[in-house]
């Protein structure tokens, strides 16, 4: 309440009127023109927050597309590497190839199908390909561009409908190569194009958000809303003229505002370009959106200065006839005190006026509910009394001491108020000062609100954002530590951990703690123990429960049983589950807060250990993908593809390092058709699964070893001349000779042919290191194999 006490001597009724009059216009104009320029101001703070948001959301979604793409591309490579592998059987059987690939197609969610042609472009394996069905694709762009390039190159192929499906794709190709390298069909993956922009569903748009994927060209892909029917918008060009002239001048992102059209709104777009890719996707965002809640703050301003409007007119009144009536000047002003508290009593909004030292004046029903005290019992106490933080307290006090007459306000002040049910509660303040004649500090009136669910929301949202682009970089590990961090930071806990439950329902396996628990608290056995829930304590009784549980006196808990030693004192814990297709495939706990918690904080853990669960699983197939290209499936070993990294690394390091010497051996097993033509395939395939353990365990750790193929093998040996390596591999031979390996009953004996070369700086590739020992082998075999021979120039 502004109260204004105007001294009047004998004057006439008029000139006191219009006096009066202007004053109330004037106060009236100023508060319109705050209200004013706040939402002035506020306009430009959404238009520039949504420029952000439009650059944030178009940097996400080219990450995931990227990684998508890559995921893909992995898998390409990988199956190509099986198909090498298993030609022959390939080619007899393509159903065998069929099943690798649904076997992958099934760590790809956004992938409908992968499939593979022959070199005269005619399906021959793949996801729902019919052996009786002769489907040809010898005409598709891809195809051909494979098949006349020959390069070794991903190629990605514009939206089409699929020809085994009528489904509208887009295609990711590699080619096919036979053993000899040649071309030799193509294999590839079809990703329908509503699942390039499927991310579009947990991004926060708004109602009228808009995504779209567009070609080199600027052809439309894909879009987010999609339309009913893809081919009514695909291949679309209609693009701002804003876009083509950024991307003429050679950007590859931009921001831009779109008026709209008579068939579209206006939207404040981004547009990227997809690092090493020829597309752009574009994010938009509509008015109709992001400035709704600018449009709610200036109709709450509106109401504001409405409410003002009355009250300093209902004042003006009042004053009028206190003028007129003298006589009456105490009663005059006691009705105007319970006018303004009749204005503000039953207002949404906090409102306390109160001393210099805190002590409350008035308050109206909205704080006594919020502080859980009748309005009646409010006077006379302290308002330090409800902020229980002593920081913020003294922050108040400074905010009270700076206040002058030439600056009596304070606006936006946050702090935690305690309210009923001891639950902390954070508010947002606007403090007004009261001076008298002599400028001393007579009260203070402070008018706020409860922004509790907001705060909370915005920092979820902002640790959403870090920990996505935290988990680009990190592994799986230093992500679950941090997600641990941002949620011991909104719960304000020192004490947080993540643990898996195993698919029985009945194992935890414990993973990660926080790093202030590890670093401070906890020193119990760590990650990757296996936990009976049986022997868990109560923290276990989300699990039992299937639902989030809060101990907030721990100590008096009947069954909670003893902690393991080193672990760290608990007073209070909250546990909650997370749940994958009905069942709990992990749990995030936090412990020890200040305070109670409370059913706002296992909102905010549940969506960040949700968070947490699908970067962990993403991160989890991301290192098989990785696996699958560089490991061969039957043995384990480097396959050719990884091995011959490895070695053109060594001799990198060869031409830079004078005293480093590398011996690589070429191994291949003798007469080994004889053992699958008399033992069949699935003793070969033990012969040579431990033939590779038997390498590997006369191996050092700085040794490599891989499969090239078949029965051939190759290992490098690290700081080792021809006599070392020629010992090595003499002993191996001998261990070869006396190991044997019994199948189904029968016992099966092998024998081994070694060839020994050294790798030369001057070489120009680590071929040509394995030429020389393959030359070498093959004077082995010449010889009358089961014998070691070295190269010599």
């Amino acid at each position: 309440m502004i109260q204004a006490v105007f001294l009047v001597d004998a004057m006439s009724l008029k000139p006191y009127r219009l006096r009066l009059l202007l004053t109330v216009v004037l106060l009236n104009l100023l508060v319109i023109l705050l209200a004013a320029t706040s939402a002035f101001y506020g306009y430009r703070q959404y238009q520039e927050r949504a420029d952000v948001s439009t650059r944030n959301l178009a940097r996400l979604l080219e990450s995931d597309l990227i990684n998508a793409i890559r995921q893909v591309d992995v898998s390409l490579l990988a199956l190509r590497d099986i198909h090498r592998i298993r030609y022959r059987e390939h080619v007899r059987n393509p159903a065998i190839m069929t099943a690798h690939m649904e076997m992958i197609r099934a760590r790809l969610p956004d992938v409908d199908a992968i499939r593979m042609t022959d070199v005269r472009g005619v399906l021959m394996a793949g996801t729902g390909v019919e052996p009786e069905t002769r489907i040809d694709l010898s005409d598709r762009p891809h195809f051909i561009h494979l098949r006349e390039s020959g390069k070794d190159e991903l190629v990605f192929a514009p939206p089409q409908i699929s020809r085994v499906n009528n489904k509208w794709v887009v295609v990711l190709a590699r080619m096919m190569p036979d053993p000899e390298g040649n071309f030799d069909g193509m294999v590839f993956a079809a990703i329908p194009i509503t699942a390039l922009v499927r991310g579009g569903a947990r991004l926060e748009l708004g109602a009228h958000g808009l995504i779209a994927l567009r070609d080199q060209q600027l052809g439309l892909i894909a879009r987010y809303p999609p339309g009913e029917d893809p081919a009514g918008y695909i291949g679309q060009q209609a693009v701002a003229p804003q876009m083509q002239e950024m991307i003429a001048q050679g950007l590859e992102e931009g921001s831009y505002y779109s008026q709209g059209g008579p068939n579209y709104d206006a939207h404040r777009v981004t547009f990227r370009k997809l690092e090493g890719l020829p597309l752009y996707v574009t994010v938009g965002l509509s008015p109709l959106d992001y400035l709704a809640p600018w449009r709610q703050e200036v109709a709450k301003l509106a109401a504001i200065a409405l409410l003002f409007l009355l009250a300093s007119a209902g004042a003006a009144h009042l004053q009028y006839y206190s003028w007129r009536l003298r006589e009456k000047d105490s009663e005059a002003l006691v009705c105007q005190e319970a006018l303004y508290h009749e204005l503000v009593e039953d207002l949404p909004m906090l409102v306390v006026r109160y001393q210099p030292d805190t002590r409350i004046i008035f308050a109206n029903r909205a704080y006594g509910d919020l502080v859980g005290v009748p309005v009646q019992q409010l006077p006379g106490r302290k308002r330090l009394e409800f902020i229980p933080e002593e920081s913020e307290q003294q922050a108040l006090l400074a905010r009270i001491a700076a206040l002058t007459p030439e600056h009596p306000g304070a606006v936006h002040e946050e702090h935690r108020v305690l309210a009923k049910d001891g639950k902390v509660r954070w508010t947002q303040w606007t403090d007004r000062a009261y001076f008298d004649a002599q400028g001393r500090l007579s009260y203070l009136q402070s008018v706020g609100e409860d922004i509790t669910e907001q705060k909370r929301n915005r920092d979820v949202r902002a640790a959403r954002m870090r920990l996505m682009e935290f988990s680009i970089n990190h592994s799986m590990d230093e992500l679950l530590v941090a997600t641990l961090d941002e949620v011991c930071t909104l719960t304000e806990s020192p004490i947080g951990f993540y643990h898996y439950l195993e698919a029985d329902q009945h194992t935890v396996t414990l993973q990660a703690w926080s790093t202030r628990t590890a670093r401070d608290y906890c020193k119990a056995e760590g990650e990757g123990r296996h936990y009976d829930l049986d022997a868990a304590g109560v923290w276990a009784d989300a699990i039992r429960q299937r639902q989030p549980v809060i101990h907030n006196d721990y100590a008096a808990l009947a069954n909670k049983q003893g902690l393991p030693a080193g672990h760290a004192q608990l007073i209070r814990e909250m546990v909650v589950p997370v749940f994958r297709k009905g069942l709990i495939v992990a749990i995030l706990g936090v412990g020890n807060k200040a305070s109670h918690y409370t059913e706002d904080d296992v909102q905010t853990v549940a969506l960040l250990a949700d968070l947490a669960w699908d970067f962990a699983d993403a991160k989890r197939l991301e290192t098989q993908l990785v696996e699958m290209a560089t490991t061969d499936f039957l043995t384990g070993l480097n396959n050719r593809r990884q091995f011959m990294t490895l070695l053109n690394r060594e001799l990198e390091r060869l031409r830079r390092l004078e005293a480093h010497r590398v011996a690589v051996l070429m191994l291949d097993l003798d007469n080994f058709k004889r053992v699958n033509d008399t033992y069949g395939h699935a003793a070969g395939d033990e012969v040579l699964q431990q033939f590779a353990r038997l390498m590997r365990s006369e191996l050092r750790k700085v040794d490599t070893v891989g499969r090239l193929g078949g029965e051939e093998f190759a290992i490098l040996l690290l700081d080792a001349d021809l006599e070392a390596a020629e010992q090595f591999a003499e002993r191996l031979r001998r261990k070869v000779a006396e190991m044997s390996i019994v199948h189904a009953g029968q016992v099966i004996s092998i024998r081994v042919s070694i060839g020994i070369s050294l790798l030369q700086p001057e070489d120009a590739s680590g071929d040509a290191a394995l030429i020389r020992a393959d030359a070498a082998l093959y004077e082995a075999k010449r010889q009358g194999r089961n014998r070691v021979c070295v190269w010599r120039p």
